[in-house]
């Protein structure tokens, strides 16, 4: 059982043969396993119990004084949430029966394997581990507050859907189970990964790794390193990031693009805590943290074979989705300015005066490349930065080379209701009504903003709120 697999409180061995309990702390020694309490006289087991919180009870049957059933009625009656497992000589199926019926978790006949054993210690002490996570999250979730802003300082934001997703991370920060951020490329995947880390209270660093485009012998030796002589070239012994890692957190990057025989060892890496070097049979122990991203769909791509579904489970123990920015238009506005701050100091210029018509090329914009892009786009306006207006020209040039079809104008129709909006340009026919107008141009900006009432309410110079009361006055969907 690995290290961080120890239960927290210690198992309760309970045999009325005293060579059975040696051999049992004996075996479990020799795999690491130490936190341990033995005991041959089960009158003593409820005294023990009522002293003591244990994580386990390992149980015989047949005892002199009191048996092994009359103690599992006991405990279950003072103590149902302790997981009990008995070890026993009696091979009937009936009593197995009785005893998992009573809440046993599993039956035993010896001589019993002591690998099974540990395996269900180990699933025990999951189970335990599990069960709290979800006890912490639900305390965190239910807090109105963010408890440590200072650890999501490098994030700006004022959306409401972010906000929640730094409560999540204050939740589940401190586990030692796996995450999995997903988000288009921009969103922002490192910086709540990187939060998460600060706040886990993890002693190793956090340590970066795209490992897109790696085979799987790259992959190994980047994440596991190898021995001496492990292949041509291999002329030391190289510690890889799992070890520069350790005690710490490994951020795995575009983890879609992973290969068949890589995501084996990467579920190895998540289910034992183990890995093996390149050109080593000999298994180390790892105590890092694993958080990984993507800006693939996993769940398509388990559905079609590329990505195993056992690593895509294992994977989603803690699951953070991380919206577009195109979706959280409200951030825009802030980003502009917290971007054109810092970059401006960055190039020692002071900051330049901003229009509203700078913020409304800015919301009309669909961002595919995210706040990654937005970043872009404000340093290369401001490396060309002179006077003190910003350079509005530069920004409308990039908008109208990268704007997709929908968020261009849309070709005149021949449809009654554009006739009569051209009439005013051209000075034929009857004028259209201020109403004609007004559902004119907001389904105009519908059609501009590909559908999306966020970014199309700003091109009228409306909130959204105010937006949508127009539409629904028009019955406009």
């Amino acid at each position: 059982m690995e290290k961080d697999k120890y239960p927290q409180k210690p198992i309760l061995f309970v045999d009325d043969e005293e060579e059975i309990l040696q051999g049992y702390s004996l075996a479990l020694t020799k795999r690491g396993i130490s936190n341990c309490v033995f005991c041959d006289d089960s009158r003593k087991v409820m005294e023990l119990l009522s002293r003591e919180s244990f994580s386990a009870i390992v149980l015989d049957l047949s005892m002199p004084e009191v048996t092994g059933q009359e103690l599992i009625t006991l405990i279950k009656e003072s103590f149902p949430e302790l997981h009990i497992i008995v070890v026993t000589g009696i091979n009937d199926i009936n009593i197995a029966i009785e005893c998992i019926q009573k809440g046993v978790y599993d039956y035993l006949v010896k001589p019993v394997e002591i690998n099974r054993l540990i395996s269900n210690i180990k699933r025990i002490v999951e189970l335990m581990d599990l069960a709290r996570e979800v006890k912490e999250l639900g305390k965190g979730l239910s807090s109105p507050d963010i408890k440590n802003p200072g650890a999501f300082k490098s994030i700006v934001t004022a959306d409401k859907t972010i906000r929640s997703i730094f409560k999540y991370v204050e939740a589940i920060a401190s586990s030692p189970k796996p995450l999995l951020v997903t988000g288009e490329s921009g969103v922002g995947k490192e910086l709540i990964a990187q939060a998460v880390h600060e706040l886990s209270g993890r002693q190793g660093p956090f340590v970066p790794v795209n490992i897109s485009g790696l085979d799987d012998n790259m992959f190994s030796d980047t994440l596991f390193g190898h021995k001496k002589g492990a292949y041509t070239g291999a002329t030391n012994d190289r510690d890889g990031l799992i070890r520069k890692a350790e005690s710490g957190t490994i951020f795995l990057d575009e983890i879609g693009d992973l290969e068949q025989k890589s995501q084996v060892k990467l579920l190895r890496l998540l289910q034992e805590n183990q890995y093996y070097p390149l050109g080593s049979d000999k298994a180390l122990v790892s105590h890092t943290r694993v958080i990984a991203a993507t800006n693939a769909d996993l769940k398509m791509k388990q559905s079609s074979g590329e990505f195993r579904k056992d690593l895509y489970y294992r994977l989603m123990t803690h699951f953070i989705y991380i919206p577009p920015l195109r979706e959280r238009i409200n951030d825009i506005p802030l980003l502009v300015d917290h971007f054109i701050t810092s970059i401006c100091r960055s190039l020692k210029k002071e900051p330049p005066e901003i229009s509203d018509k700078v913020y409304g090329l800015f919301l009309s914009y669909h961002y595919p490349g995210n706040i990654r892009e937005l970043e872009s786009i404000i340093y290369n306006a401001m490396s060309v930065l002179t006077g003190k207006q910003f350079p509005v020209k530069m920004v409308e040039d990039y908008f109208a080379d990268f704007l997709p079809d929908t968020m261009n104008p849309v070709k005149p129709s021949n449809s009654g209701e554009e006739i009569k909006i051209l009439n005013i340009i051209t000075n034929t026919g009857d004028l259209p009504t201020f109403d004609d107008v007004e559902k004119f141009l907001l389904q105009k900006a519908l059609e501009k903003a590909g559908g999306n009432q966020s970014l199309a309410a700003p091109l009228l110079g409306m909130t959204p709120s105010t937006f949508s009361r127009h539409l629904k006055k028009f019955s406009i969907k």
